[in-house]
């Protein structure tokens, strides 16, 4: 359970708090679950990028993947799993992960509102086009992505497996400031991995 608070004037880019947990401690896995319910207070102000970013998860090496509540100012939030510095380029999948099954507002992050996101990441075999990454909003499945390549052959089979879970809240690039102090609250983070 916990509460970040983004400062008015605080400047994008930056975020108020960075919390994790090493799932490599635990052994060598491959897949990944996360479940948590997050709540954004009912004035949060979406980053003029669009990015409102969430958790960040790490794998050979570098943070490849984060939840972003996409959406800019008072628009509607979406879900999304973004993509960056993946071990291998796939010009086939969308790099901003968005939400791609369900209802169209099944994805909807409503302010003010508790929602229950999940998400099961599967690492790809190194060199490989075989990652994967699915995710649930309030019990409803709303996107999933296959040929993901999370590392490449280079980096080995050690580093085909997930490393890290960061709660680091990140308010967008720098391209806007907060206009008001606002909230992001999370509660009952559940994490589990496989082989």
């Amino acid at each position: 359970k916990g509460q970040a608070l983004f400062k008015k004037g605080t400047w994008g880019g930056t975020g108020p708090i960075s919390t994790g947990f090493r799932v490599k401690d635990h052994g060598a896995f491959r897949q990944l679950y996360l479940s948590f319910w997050i709540q954004l207070s009912s004035n949060w102000h979406g980053n003029a990028s669009g990015v409102n970013k969430i958790f960040h998860l790490w794998i050979a090496g570098g943070n490849r993947v984060y939840l972003n509540a996409h959406g800019i100012a008072a628009n509607p939030l979406k879900a999304r799993v973004h993509f960056q510095g993946m071990g291998i380029p796939v010009p086939s999948i969308s790099w901003n992960g968005v939400p791609n099954l369900g209802p169209a507002n099944a994805s909807t992050i409503v302010r003010g509102k508790w929602h229950n996101w999940e998400l099961l990441l599967k690492a790809n075999t190194p060199g490989s086009l075989d990652g994967e990454a699915h995710w649930w909003v309030d019990g409803v499945k709303v996107g999933q992505y296959t040929q993901a390549g999370y590392c490449n052959s280079s980096e080995g089979k050690l580093q085909n497996t997930w490393q890290q879970v960061d709660w680091n809240p990140t308010y967008g690039g720098g391209v806007d400031t907060i206009p008001s102090d606002q909230f992001m609250w999370m509660d009952h983070i559940y994490i589990s991995a496989a082989p």
